[in-house]
């Protein structure tokens, strides 16, 4: 600089930022900041005073800053420092040069962390990853978790999507617990593994709040009505069960029907929020048609996979969303999810050798649990898919070799006219339908048979969850399974979907006034949609509004 005015020539850029730090007093501070950028634990140091001094009376014109090293945990705030650096509106050009050198050297050290500052290298950021900031959460208490769960034991009514529309709901909408896509990789992954979905989303949630204690405490609220009722059904109300009457029957129709409201609410929702590209769309609706046209179990982890490799093929070139922290918590270490596993396929092959080892008189708590346990470690999703299963298992028959019609046999468990009154019980009350479990166990052997029956139907969904959360924790790291999330995601959408139309019609065929369970649905839907009622509150209304219908002849 000459005379007060800037030589507007090219130096090389060293010599420039020398000379018009010196002319410009003002912007030394910007050099300044970027040589103290990355001091202590990855803090700007004391150039960030002189940054501040400098800016104070500048008008802002230009950000002049570097954005390949704003992640905090690779190099402290360095990238801050570059990003904030400015020019002045009436500066000269070379004063600009100035703000983006210091922006360029405080990047650099930025990337230095907290040892020392800059090792003189700058930090890249691969082109192909998209630094995302993730999503602010609130970290529910133990409190929260009593005071949440203790309420939806008792009010989660409708089978498991009704249960994963009530989840979102409160933990997403209202508590803010997790984002709608960290919701959406926990459903696609409790579809894809043996178990009931909604009883493995109930202890992920807590999981994720405060590890192996929170998961414990939030699986089982979730979890106690309803087996407390079903052992109290099997144990005494079993003859009653078998004709429960109209009122109950109304009643069960009025729940159910919010709980397809219900449904589909949160189907509407993950769809605005988690399909949100053309790929992810298609996938969405393909999902839902092929699961609601071909209703067999194991399609649900087919589809979730297929979707998940499709979005892999055809992303290739997209670019990547940079990882992200927003998971803490994962429960037990990658060793102990490892040992989990194991002893999931430990049980399931002892069970087994036991069962064919000893003779059912010898040891019947033992073939008790080994036909639930199996039951339970091959089937995925829960709800209505095990019943079929689970007859055979309790139910037996005497086929006679000349071709006659089967009878049932004398040493069955139970009867058909058990189990069926039962399965109608167990649709009507709160929590997982796996708590039919209790219920035939309170028949089969009393107490020993509710421990053997409810612990082998529920443990194989329990361990596995426990045992693959770390493993979900490190590959959700991983390029491509960032690449396959979008699909994952996006089909168990469609699975939810499927399930709105599924739980529809069996609610309008089953309901002893279908008209009426339409309109209670939609009231329901209007309710929590619109009116912002709660869910229970929703539910508890159409249970009532049930009654009314049967009270006015509404057939």
């Amino acid at each position: 600089m000459v005379d007060g005015t800037a030589d507007h020539s090219l130096p090389e850029p060293e010599v420039q930022l020398e000379a018009q730090t010196e002319a410009v007093p003002e912007f030394a501070a910007l050099e300044s900041s970027a040589n103290g950028a990355g001091e202590g634990n990855g803090e700007v140091g004391k150039g960030e005073k002189g940054k501040e001094e400098a800016t104070a009376d500048v008008p802002v014109l230009q950000d002049c800053g570097g954005e390949s090293s704003d992640e905090e945990g690779d190099g402290g705030k360095g990238g801050k420092a570059g990003r904030d650096s400015k020019a002045a509106p009436d500066a000269p050009d070379a004063a600009v040069a100035a703000g983006s050198g210091a922006a360029v050297a405080a990047s650099a050290a930025g990337d230095g962390g907290g040892d020392g500052g800059s090792n003189g290298e700058l930090a890249v950021v691969p082109p192909d990853v998209v630094v995302e900031e993730p999503p602010k959460t609130i970290r529910g208490s133990y409190r929260a978790i009593i005071t949440a769960f203790a309420v939806l034991g008792w009010t989660a009514f409708g089978g498991p999507s009704a249960h994963i529309a009530q989840f979102h709901k409160d933990f997403v909408e209202l508590r803010g617990w997790m984002s709608d896509d960290v919701f959406a990789e926990l459903l696609a992954l409790c579809q894809t593994v043996p178990g009931p979905s909604s009883t493995q989303m109930s202890f992920a949630i807590g999981i994720l709040q405060k590890g192996i204690s929170g998961g414990l405490l939030s699986g089982i609220l979730f979890q106690y009505p309803g087996l407390l009722i079903m052992s109290l059904a099997g144990f005494g109300a079993a003859k009653f069960l078998v004709d429960p009457g109209v009122w109950l029957t109304a009643i069960s129709a009025g729940l159910a029907a919010v709980a397809v409201a219900l449904v589909a609410e949160a189907a509407v929702m993950l769809g605005k929020k988690v399909c949100k590209d053309r790929v992810s769309k298609v996938l969405c609706v393909a999902a839902a048609v092929i699961t609601f046209y071909y209703q067999t179990q194991w399609l649900f982890p087919t589809i979730i996979l297929v979707g998940g490799l499709i979005t892999v093929i055809i992303g290739h070139n997209k670019p990547i969303p940079a990882a992200r922290s927003d998971i803490e918590r994962l429960g037990v270490s990658w060793w102990g999810g490892v040992l989990l596993l194991l002893t999931w396929a430990a049980l399931l092959v002892a069970s087994v050798v036991v069962r064919n080892a000893v003779p059912y008189e010898s040891a019947q708590w033992m073939h008790w649990f080994e036909g639930f346990y199996v039951t339970g470690s091959v089937t995925y999703g829960g709800g209505q898919v095990v019943l079929p299963l689970l007859e055979n298992v309790v139910v037996h028959y005497d086929c006679p070799s000349n071709g006659e019609a089967c009878t049932e046999s004398p040493n069955t468990w139970v009867t058909q006219q058990q189990f069926m009154a039962g399965l109608a019980l167990a649709q009507a009350m709160p929590g997982p339908l796996f708590n039919f479990a209790a219920y035939l166990g309170a028949i089969i052997g009393k107490f020993s048979g509710i421990a053997a029956c409810w612990l082998g139907l529920f443990s194989p969904g329990i361990l596995l969850i426990y045992g693959i959360l770390p493993f979900w924790g490190r590959f959700r790291k991983w390029h491509i399974y960032k690449r396959a999330t979008p699909g994952f995601n996006s089909t168990a959408i469609g699975l939810i979907w499927a399930s709105v139309f599924t739980l529809g019609l069996q609610t309008y065929s089953k309901s002893p006034f279908p008209m009426a369970s339409l309109c209670i649905a939609m009231i329901g839907y209007a309710a929590t949609n619109f009116l912002k009622i709660p869910a229970p509150l929703a539910i508890i209304g159409g249970g009532a509004l049930g009654a009314v219908a049967q009270a006015t002849h509404m057939h």
